[in-house]
């Protein structure tokens, strides 16, 4: 019984993450961007890969960084400097 919760949980998890990066903003663009936070506690700046850019509400979505816990749509003003590149010049 226990293995059927977790998979069943895990399925729910996979779908509401799913839903979440394109159901929210469908008209968003594929970016390659990088997002560049200051840590102020530690005096450095880091880095956050960006991968979608909505123009009418100019957020963009961060794939995830578990050092930082940012993670999903984020607002442009979030981030000190973005740094973008075109996508048929990605790395």
């Amino acid at each position: 019984m226990k293995l059927v919760t977790k998979i069943a949980l895990s399925a729910a998890v996979i779908l509401l993450a799913g839903c979440s990066s394109s159901a929210v903003y469908p008209d968003a663009e594929k970016v390659n961007c990088r997002g560049q936070l200051n840590i102020g506690a530690i005096s450095k700046l880091q880095e956050v890969r960006l991968v979608k850019r909505d123009h009418a509400t100019n957020r963009f979505y961060a794939i995830g960084n578990a050092k930082l816990g940012i993670h999903g749509w984020q607002p442009a003003d979030t981030f000190e400097r973005i740094v973008c590149v075109p996508l048929d010049k990605a790395d």
